[in-house]
């Protein structure tokens, strides 16, 4: 999908943006500036890459970035499309203490099933339609 800012990206690349807090189309790429909404876009992102990879690594941008960039990467993180710049804004995600701290709260919010019941549903309606 072409997005922008980061030009045609897979649907992995697009999960680490999400996973970091981007709100991501085709008219304008950005960062989610509303925490709630923010963390639900991590958390639909953390579910489509458990989707994609059969793994978790939680909210960890770091691992998952580890896992995805191993040799024989089959999960096109690595692809030439938009990697340069998407691995960029990764790498500057991983050290921000804003996205730690949403990636903790976040953890927070699934380890104590925070995450009610409806919006849970969603974010379930959310996979199936985009991951």
């Amino acid at each position: 999908m072409s997005l922008a800012k980061f030009g045609n990206a897979t649907p992995t690349q697009m999960f680490m943006l999400e996973l970091a807090g981007w709100k991501l189309n085709r008219g304008e790429s950005l960062i989610i500036q509303d925490e709630t909404e923010r963390i639900l876009e991590m958390c639909r992102a953390r579910l489509c890459l458990v989707y994609h990879t059969r793994q978790d690594y939680r909210f960890e941008l770091a691992e998952w970035r580890e896992f995805l960039m191993l040799p024989g990467d089959d999960f096109d993180y690595q692809h030439s499309f938009a990697f340069d710049i998407v691995d960029q804004e990764v790498i500057q995600a991983i050290s921000n203490p804003e996205v730690d701290r949403l990636s903790t709260l976040a953890n927070n919010l699934v380890n104590s099933n925070s995450i009610d019941d409806l919006e849970y549903c969603r974010l379930e309606t959310m996979i199936n339609e985009n991951c």
